[in-house]
């Protein structure tokens, strides 16, 4: 859900440390806390594949402690699975209601999941348990940003920074509310903090560049920009704007009421919404597809439901050389729909059985809400079906568009391409195979 995010490890690391300590001295008499100890010290000291094998064998021993589901939780969530995650969060909970910790952390979860009412009742629990809890708080402020409540997530991060004044996160926190808020001065000195106070975190630099962009001072904010991304570099968010401030460094269009104005005008790119053309499906890219080893998408992929299997959203930097060949060609049709470069930001496959579909969802995330970077509007979706399945049946895999809403029954090769800001949803119930190719690419 949100772009500057705190993941706290449920105990602080000197708390971590002293229990290490205290288990080390009975670890002879029982080997289930020394597994336990042995999972804590890889987790610490940042040994994360060594960690989730110590938690994946405490689970598999039987071993009912709230640190190592909530923990394991923490992992889960940084990697992705984030219905694994809330699982085993919830699961720490139920053997300790009085973990604060497990609270925030299923909090940030329910974040991601876009459950954002809820992951509020949760993070509020872990305050009523501990009232000092300065990531809480930073957390909670967070949510409430994202449900657009930013005078209370003001307050409540404030409030994180007058307990630790030594929150980085927290700062980075407040300065993206202030800057919602309209107060660019503000937030540029809140942020400024965030980045003396951690200057090797990409996201706070990133912020900060953002910040100064809104400021006018596109030179600076590509320097900032520029210092995430090598921090960095798989961070898509600093990339994406990398690729958007250069270009525009680069055309001398440093103005930002000219660059505002062209932004406005260019928003209608496409000839029609959407945007509906076809290309041959080759029977080599379908058999390649299936030898790609996929997962549940519903655990993985909000909003997907129900039987559906596919990739992660990097499925164009796999090197197989059909993947190589529809990349290019997809890549193509994308910079023609727009009559610009392109920045492709997710690239994947799913493939529905009966059941499987799609929530009402749209594809914008935080930062391209973000106002005067106006990302939104250069953002679009791209949907390639290789094969439809069975329509022979009540729910044969409609594409409902909204705003306005439009019905589209697809066919094989067929590929719509609409505004990423468009809701849109499926479901399927054919008893054959539906798979589609979906790409997310913004117009640099």
């Amino acid at each position: 859900m949100t772009e500057v995010k705190t993941f706290p490890v449920p105990f602080a690391l000197g708390e971590i440390k002293e229990n290490i300590t205290l288990i080390t001295k009975k670890s002879s008499q029982y080997s289930e806390v020394d597994l336990i100890q042995k999972a804590l010290k890889f987790h610490v000291e940042g040994n994360i594949s060594e960690a989730i094998k110590c938690y994946q064998h405490c689970l598999k021993q039987g071993i009912n402690d709230h640190r190592v589901y909530s923990n394991f939780g923490v992992i889960l969530q940084n990697l992705g699975k984030l219905k694994e995650a809330e699982i085993l969060t919830r699961k720490a909970i139920e053997i300790n209601p009085n973990f604060a910790d497990a609270y925030s952390n299923l909090g940030n979860i329910l974040g991601d999941l876009g459950e954002l009412q809820e992951a509020e009742i949760s993070i509020r629990k872990a305050i009523a348990i501990n009232p000092n809890f300065a990531d809480a708080y930073s957390n909670l402020g967070n949510i409430l940003q994202g449900l657009g409540r930013l005078q209370e997530a003001e307050i409540l991060t404030r409030k994180a920074i007058e307990i630790n004044p030594n929150f980085a996160d927290a700062y980075s926190n407040l300065g993206n509310i202030l800057r919602d808020l309209d107060k660019l001065q503000e937030a540029e000195i809140y942020t400024r903090k965030a980045v003396e106070l951690n200057p090797d975190c990409a996201i706070s630099q990133r912020e900060l560049g953002i910040c100064l962009y809104l400021l006018g001072d596109v030179d600076s904010a590509l320097k900032f920009i520029v210092k995430a991304n090598y921090l960095d570099p798989q961070e898509l968010g600093s990339q994406i704007l990398l690729s958007i401030f250069q270009k525009e460094k680069d055309s001398q269009n440093l103005d930002l009421k000219i660059h505002k104005k062209k932004i406005s005008l260019d928003e209608k790119v496409l000839e029609s919404n959407p945007m509906i053309i076809n290309r041959p499906v080759e029977s080599d890219l379908i058999d390649c597809l299936y030898k790609i080893k996929s997962r549940d998408q519903e655990k993985y992929q909000n909003p997907t439901f129900g039987d559906a299997r596919g990739s992660d959203y990097k499925l164009f930097e796999r090197s197989e050389s059909m993947i190589k060949i529809i990349k290019e060609d997809l890549t193509k049709i994308a910079i023609n729909s727009v009559k610009s470069d392109v920045f492709i930001s997710e690239s994947f496959f799913t493939i529905f059985r009966s059941g499987g579909g799609l929530v009402s969802h749209a594809h914008l995330n935080k930062l391209d809400k973000i106002k005067g970077i106006n990302l939104a509007q250069k953002k679009f979706s791209l949907v390639y079906y290789l094969s439809v399945g069975d329509q022979n049946c009540d729910e044969p895999g409609i594409l409902k568009l909204e705003n306005p809403y439009q019905e589209i029954l697809p066919s094989n090769g067929l590929i719509i391409i609409f505004p990423a800001g468009r809701k849109h949803s499926v479901l399927y119930q054919g008893k054959k195979d539906r798979i589609i190719i979906g790409v997310n690419f913004y117009r640099v």
